[in-house]
């Protein structure tokens, strides 16, 4: 009787541990899928943490944000004017070039029409 009751007890702080795992891995499934559900929740935080100054934070949930959406317009133009404070106010932004290249060729076809 004593076996079973050690053995018992050994199976439930078992059970728990991986009860507890599997609401881990729920948890982090259920978070990513509602993140790419909603890039207009990134967008909007990014837009929240622009206006209240903070540029980093603000600029890390853009991205993020174009990375669900990458053709999301206002997004972009966030973005854009996140970059142009940031630049003035002599922050080091995230810009890459590849961003660059597409804000070139934006700026070129509108001024050919």
């Amino acid at each position: 009787m004593k076996s079973q009751q050690i053995w018992g007890n050994n199976l439930c702080k078992w059970e728990k541990i991986v009860w507890k795992e599997k609401l881990k891995i729920f948890l982090i499934f259920v978070f990513h899928s509602f993140l790419y559900q909603y890039p207009a929740a990134l967008m909007n935080l990014g837009a929240i943490l622009h206006l209240n100054g903070k540029l980093k934070q603000a600029e890390e949930n853009y991205l993020l944000a174009l990375q669900l959406k990458p053709d999301d317009v206002i997004t972009q133009s966030n973005l854009r004017k996140l970059w142009n404070i940031m630049e003035k106010q002599g922050l080091k932004t995230s810009k890459t070039w590849w961003w660059k290249l597409w804000t070139f060729f934006l700026k070129l076809i509108k001024t050919t029409k």
